[in-house]
Order: C-alpha cells, then sequence, then structure tokens
C-alpha cells in the first residue's frame, strides 16, 4: 500500500485522492491484515506536518510499519 504526499499536500492512496479526513476509513479497508505496511512516498518539497498528520491516520487505520520514500522535486 503505497500513501503519495505530493508537493502541494495532496494525498493519493495507491493512486486514489484521499483527503486527511478519509485515508483512515478508506486505509483500514485496504489495508492487508497479514502485512499491515504502508509505503509513504513524499516529494522532499512536502510540508512535514502533511506527511505526519497522513502517518497519524494511517496509525488509526492499523498500519504497523512504515517505509519512507522521499521524492525530490525538479
Amino acid at each position: 500500500m503505497t500513501l503519495t504526499v505530493t508537493p502541494e499536500g495532496r494525498l493519493f492512496l495507491d493512486k486514489a485522492p484521499v483527503t486527511l479526513d478519509t485515508l483512515a476509513p478508506t486505509l483500514k479497508t485496504l489495508l492487508n491484515p497479514s502485512d499491515p505496511s504502508v509505503i509513504i512516498a513524499a516529494d522532499n518539497s512536502a510540508t512535514n506536518g502533511v506527511i505526519v498528520q497522513a502517518m497519524i491516520k494511517a496509525r488509526e487505520a492499523g498500519a504497523k510499519h512504515f517505509l519512507i520514500a522521499v521524492q525530490h522535486g525538479q
């Protein structure tokens, strides 16, 4: 499961747009219980606040492990 954070702070869950309000309930239905991992693909210019808030919401949905993949903007 990949959660993408754009430089503008927009969120995508496996390429489907979500908001901070819809992230937890959407992720909860999609998260694999045997591997509750989420890859955070964040652009390096995305604000840390949005990334942290998204990670908190993912944790509320049941995510246990995070892999951070930083994308450098052009």
